[in-house]
């Protein structure tokens, strides 16, 4: 089987596959994650908890999934030996999906929905069973985990219910899944909403327009949310020197600093990063033993 795959002139080899079965057996240990690409989680055995964005130590336990997107941190910490399973995703695409967006969009505009995670039904989980065989027996060809992203969405679609799928998706519901994903992608390494407009080809009225009708708010108070969330997530980590976070964010001053940080979080960087503000700051929106960036494939 191997070496039919090798000889095939369209073989994509197992590093750019994007599938992971991964077994972490000791209680109490600690792992990362950070990648370009979007994964899905699921989570077969045992209990870990993650931490990232505003939700710190959020608990996951055998039988739940969830949906990790690309260019942020998590960290997580073994509670009960697990077993993981990781499957990049990025980017399905049929004939409905943008009438089943449209849908999901009016129902999140009218309820209350959060990012979460949901439950690996049976079918879902015969998916993931496969997958982790073809692992086994050596079949390594990207394109067999392409179709099992393709059926995953299809299971998603028939066997999951609207609730499911907006808590699950939550990041990326827009109306334009592909300008989202492109925000997505591409705003980390951008300072400004004038920057990324132009780097994706757009005039700022439009992209601001654009951007309105996809996130809800205006692009400056996103990318201003997400190094929130960022610099909320390094606060925690007390090996980061404060002085690192200012240069990596470019704040200038340490007054300058302070003032974000009381606007973001309800407290200076201090009192963030020693507890003495509430986990869940007003934006809505550990050190590590165990690395998963090297278990992943990145790219």
């Amino acid at each position: 089987c191997i070496t039919q795959q090798i000889s095939c002139p369209l073989f994509t080899p197992q590093w750019a596959v994007g599938f992971e079965d991964l077994y972490l057996p000791e209680s109490g240990s600690y792992f990362s994650h950070n990648t370009s690409d979007n994964y899905m989680l699921f989570v077969l055995d045992g209990k870990i908890t993650l931490t990232f964005c505003q939700y710190q130590n959020k608990l996951f336990e055998a039988g739940e999934m969830f949906f990790l997107p690309r260019n942020m941190d998590f960290s997580g910490k073994v509670l009960d030996s697990a077993h993981l399973v990781l499957l990049k995703y990025n980017g399905v695409k049929f004939p409905c999906l943008e009438e089943r967006i449209r849908r999901l969009i009016e129902k999140k505009a009218k309820g209350s929905y959060s990012w979460d995670k949901i439950q690996i039904k049976e079918e879902m989980r015969r998916i993931i069973e496969d997958l982790i065989h073809y692992h086994e027996y050596g079949l390594s060809c990207s394109h067999i985990y392409l179709i099992k992203a393709q059926e995953i969405y299809l299971i998603l679609k028939h066997f999951y219910t609207d609730d499911e799928r907006i808590r699950f998706n939550y990041p990326f519901i827009g109306y334009n899944p592909d300008f989202t994903e492109a925000v997505i992608t591409n705003y980390m390494h951008m300072r400004t909403a004038e920057e990324l407009a132009a780097y994706l080809g757009y005039g700022i009225k439009t992209f601001r327009k654009q951007f309105k009708a996809s996130f809800g708010i205006t692009p400056y108070k996103w990318m201003q949310q997400q190094m929130a969330l960022q610099i909320r997530s390094k606060l925690m980590k007390k090996e980061i020197p404060l002085k690192q976070i200012m240069f990596e964010y470019r704040f200038t001053t340490t007054s300058h600093f302070i003032i974000f940080c009381r606007k973001h979080f309800g407290g200076t960087p201090m009192e963030v990063r020693n507890g003495k503000v509430p986990e869940t700051p007003p934006l809505v929106g550990r050190n590590a033993s165990v690395d998963m960036t090297r278990i992943l494939p990145v790219g």
